[in-house]
């Protein structure tokens, strides 16, 4: 698989928040399940609604990267770390893909 990352308005949602985590053994493990995910072996995911998924991550606070498919490309969406505003994460992820 082929992956992508969303740009919206210039901006990559994605890169933007992997940046701002301090805790490196959660940034290693992101790293370690999105060369996974290419493979061809997601893991622990989650088919959500409208085409989109969701990846858990199991390390610090629970994080989460949003992503779809396209053809052969796998498109990340964002990463997130909070359970309590995954609602609101999700249908902003949506609204990107609409």
């Amino acid at each position: 698989m082929i992956i992508k990352k969303l740009v919206v308005e210039g901006r990559v949602p994605f890169d933007e928040r992997l940046k701002k985590i301090k805790d490196a053994r959660a940034v290693a493990r992101i790293i370690a399940r999105i060369r996974r995910l290419e493979s061809g072996n997601p893991g622990d995911h989650k088919a959500l609604s409208d085409g989109l998924y969701e990846l858990r991550i199991d390390v610090g606070t629970g994080w989460r990267v949003y992503y779809t498919k396209r053809g052969d490309q796998l498109i990340l969406l964002a990463l997130v770390g909070s359970k309590k505003t995954q609602t609101k994460d999700i249908k902003q992820v949506l609204s990107w893909l609409n």
